[in-house]
């Protein structure tokens, strides 16, 4: 795809650089105005950001610093964080696994359900994993303690890697780090 640069000649007339990025071929001959340069951008690796520089017209590599890599990291870290928050839980409740959805709006509809169900009382729901069953005060109070359970889980663990990975004075090692341990099954 081209990328295009504006400039002003020295007489003052308007001009127009057209790169094109991909594989070398067979470059035109320069019509009035444009300039035909064709070259491969970088290959991107983790420890660089490449950007064109008009003025040489070529690609450069510039090293990503500490403080760069530390907050791509943490980024990562946050996405993992949301995934494996929302991802669900199981609970057994009288020798029956259930799967329990961690969202947001599951933590609310299970608030509601305790706040709903009387001592005496049960209401039939459909977890959002699609297991149905009777839930009584002490099964709701189970679902919505195992989805607390789970996130609180999740939690404690990002804010773990969280503290790890602005301990990391290596540009290798912040690469290197592993956001996937510790999250709860």
């Amino acid at each position: 795809m081209p990328v295009y640069n504006r400039y002003n000649n020295s007489d003052g007339t308007l001009a127009e650089t057209r790169f094109f990025v991909g594989a070398p071929s067979t470059v035109g001959s320069p019509v009035k105005g444009f300039v035909w340069v064709l070259q491969d951008k970088p290959a991107l690796d983790n420890l660089h950001t490449v950007a064109w520089d008009a003025s040489t017209r070529a690609w450069v590599k510039t090293a990503k610093s500490l403080a760069d890599l530390k907050a791509a990291k943490l980024d990562a870290l946050s996405a993992k964080f949301r995934q494996e928050r929302d991802k669900g839980t199981t609970i057994t409740i009288s020798s029956t696994d259930y799967a329990v959805g961690t969202t947001h709006d599951v933590r609310q509809e299970l608030r509601d359900l305790r706040e709903k169900v009387t001592p005496t009382g049960t209401q039939k729901i459909v977890t959002r994993a699609g297991a149905a069953l009777t839930a009584n005060l002490a099964i709701a109070t189970a679902l919505y303690n195992a989805v607390e359970a789970h996130i609180a889980a999740c939690c404690a663990n990002e804010y773990d890697h969280t503290v790890a990975i602005n301990a990391l004075d290596d540009e290798q090692d912040v690469i290197d780090y592993d956001i996937t341990t510790g999250w709860p099954s």
